[in-house]
């Protein structure tokens, strides 16, 4: 599969009939890690996000390439990435990545347009200044212009923000600034019947080389050493390790965002899946700032303790698992049960002082009232039940016992010690004495 991120410069519609292809969005940032997870044989960038969105990271790039990812690009973001990177393996086609590498263009703003969304199929709304620039430079070899209105033509539209740039502003501004009226009468004949991109030249040409094999997609980057810098870490964090499909549309893969959809449907678990994720994605940032290592027995401690729990005890239930909750096995769950482990231990680390905020996530959920209702009730019956009869005082195996096969519906746990820590008890102990509180307050002895 080669991915390829297209907008405005060129329609689906004719990439499709030059190159089949995966046809995603404009890249922003984010988009060429997630889709580098899942292996394409080549990602191709055309078109990017510059102001409504982060535009895309070299970083993310350069990861794709240093798993032996071949990466390309024009005409646009393309172009501007290529142009930044070839030294270290991008690969760049066209005109407008040459004039970039070369130094004869420098900024951003040479490849931007405005466009429409995805229904519009990113109609442009403006014109590309290197667009222009092509056009008027033509038609100034052809003798429609002389060279200086060239010249002035091409600072005007320099002048103007993106999203104004086009050829009916810049003449208009041109003729109030006195430009020979017949050269501009010429040059708007001229466009009429010659004017071309040449960001879509340029697109056309590279998915034609792909397509036609005369362009090698090389699969051995150039050497570099790529950093797991802090920044890098944290990039890892916001955009997702998760083994969500980032498809095309029509496909029958869900992506995160039909996923997060879902949650939205639901308001009291959007809140709650929220908050939990915002807490998680701190706790690995604060751990991997601390530089702190945990040891491969603790990933391993946890990973127990997660199959125990979910009674994935068996490799086919474990697979199983994987397979239902999209997580390649087995180096998507190494990562799984690796960023488990860091949380965990952020989590034991913070205890004693995340249980002084306890009362108000309570209130901010809206449990407090229950919660309060219920321990009072309980401290009310028990001092009433032990102050009225002689009460058997069963052992704590008991106790447990009946916790876990009767009060929680689940086969008893031996490894008592492990999930007492784990469910915020001191020890198995501690746990015990809660169970036993919990017994004694079941229907069975209420008076």
């Amino acid at each position: 599969m080669i991915a390829v991120f297209l907008g405005p410069t060129l329609d689906v519609a004719t990439a499709t009939s030059i190159l089949d292809a995966t046809y995603l969005p404009p890249v922003s940032q984010g988009d060429v890690y997630r889709v580098a997870r899942k292996r394409p044989e080549a990602i191709a960038i055309v078109d990017g996000y510059f102001e409504s969105a982060p535009s895309v990271w070299h970083k993310e790039i350069l990861w794709a390439m240093s798993h032996g990812i071949p990466v390309i690009g024009c005409s646009s973001m393309g172009a501007l990435r290529a142009a930044e990177l070839e030294l270290y393996g991008m690969i760049g086609v066209g005109s407008v990545f040459a004039d970039f590498r070369d130094g004869i263009l420098e900024d951003d703003d040479e490849v931007a347009v405005w466009h429409g969304d995805a229904a519009s199929g990113y109609r442009q709304l403006s014109d590309a200044l290197v667009d222009i620039r092509a056009c008027i430079a033509r038609a100034a070899a052809e003798g429609v212009v002389h060279e200086e209105t060239a010249e002035r033509l091409i600072a005007i539209g320099k002048a103007l923000y993106f999203k104004d740039r086009s050829y009916a502003t810049i003449m208009a501004i041109a003729a109030e600034r006195n430009v020979s009226p017949s050269q501009l009468a010429a040059l708007r004949s001229w466009l009429n019947a010659h004017a071309f991109s040449q960001k879509h030249l340029d697109a056309v040409a590279m998915l034609r080389a792909i397509a036609g094999g005369t362009m090698t997609l090389r699969s051995d980057h150039r050497e570099f050493n790529f950093e797991n810098t802090v920044m890098w870490n944290d990039f890892r964090l916001f955009y997702g390790d998760a083994d969500i499909e980032l498809s095309p549309d029509g496909s029958d893969a869900v992506t995160l965002d039909d996923l997060v959809d879902e949650v939205r449907l639901r308001p009291g678990l959007y809140r709650r899946v929220y908050d939990d994720a915002l807490l998680r994605l701190l706790a690995l940032r604060e751990y991997r700032h601390s530089g702190e290592r945990h040891e491969v027995q603790h990933v391993q401690e946890i990973a127990d303790a997660f199959r125990r729990e979910r009674n994935l005890l068996s490799e086919a239930s474990l697979r199983a698992w994987c397979t239902e909750n999209e997580v390649s096995y087995p180096d998507g769950l190494r990562n799984f049960f690796d960023d488990e482990a860091c949380v965990a231990r952020v989590r034991r680390k913070n205890e004693a002082n995340a249980w002084y905020h306890i009362v108000d996530r309570l209130r901010a959920g809206g449990e407090l009232p229950e919660m309060l209702r219920r321990a009072r009730d309980k401290r009310i019956r028990l001092t009433r039940l032990f102050a009225s009869q002689e009460v058997a005082i069963e052992s704590d195996d008991t106790v447990l016992r009946w916790y876990f096969t009767t009060h929680l519906g689940r086969p008893e746990l031996l490894d008592r010690p492990t999930y007492a820590v784990e469910a915020g008890f001191k020890d198995d102990t501690d746990l015990a004495r809660a169970a036993r509180r919990e017994y004694y307050y079941s229907p069975m002895h209420r008076l």
